[in-house]
């Protein structure tokens, strides 16, 4: 009885289609010159996103899953939103003009922001734009948005008229969007570039 077999070609066909549903994406050598261009259009994408996540006030400590779990945070053991505040307020009282300065340091992030934005654009462009590109974009995302609560929660310290506070956040949420449209672009385009680099391997079907 002769038994049971499957092509080569076949089996390595079925192997990639069930390796791309799992998340892993067929290994396609770049043109030359490719890898460059994406390795310099990454490190600027980087670079954007890292430069974005500088403030002038200490990053607040997390709470670990297993204290919010347990509910037990010990009285002084992290360094709090509400303390963070605190020392960036009392750093603009030292400099003066506290709320002018607010409001110079979110306009200086919010054109951090924007930077993100090109960058991304360009990123999304690209001859390679991958997935781990928008890992970056979105810790930019999550670093954006608690800056943006600083930044309020410092305005209503300074007991800055309402009005002024809504405009700033409204500018703010803008370019929190404008972060998450740019994210959005990118995946689009990593996606792409995904199923082009599958359909151009020897294992397409």
């Amino acid at each position: 009885m002769q038994g049971f077999s499957v092509p080569v070609r076949a089996f390595a066909a079925i192997f990639a289609v069930l390796s791309l549903a799992s998340g892993c994406a067929a290994v396609v050598s770049p043109p030359p010159g490719v890898a460059h261009e994406s390795l310099a259009e990454r490190e600027a994408l980087k670079a954007a996103a890292e430069d974005l996540a500088v403030t002038r006030w200490p990053k607040p400590d997390a709470v670990s899953f297993t204290q919010r779990l347990t509910g037990f945070i010990a009285a002084g053991d992290r360094l709090t939103r509400d303390r963070v505040v605190e020392i960036y307020v009392e750093d603009l009282a030292a400099a003066g003009s506290p709320a002018k300065g607010v409001i110079a340091d979110a306009a200086a992030h919010m054109k951090k922001a924007a930077n993100v934005v090109a960058v991304a654009d360009i990123a999304s462009n690209a001859p390679n734009p991958r997935m781990s590109d928008v890992a970056v974009i979105e810790q930019a995302i999550t670093d954006f948005r608690e800056i943006r609560n600083i930044y309020l929660a410092a305005c209503k310290k300074l007991d800055m008229p309402e009005s002024d506070v809504t405009a700033l956040s409204d500018e703010l949420d803008a370019s929190l969007a404008s972060l998450g449209e740019a994210a959005d672009r990118l995946a689009d385009a990593a996606v792409k570039n995904r199923a082009k680099a599958f359909a151009g391997s020897p294992y397409a079907l």
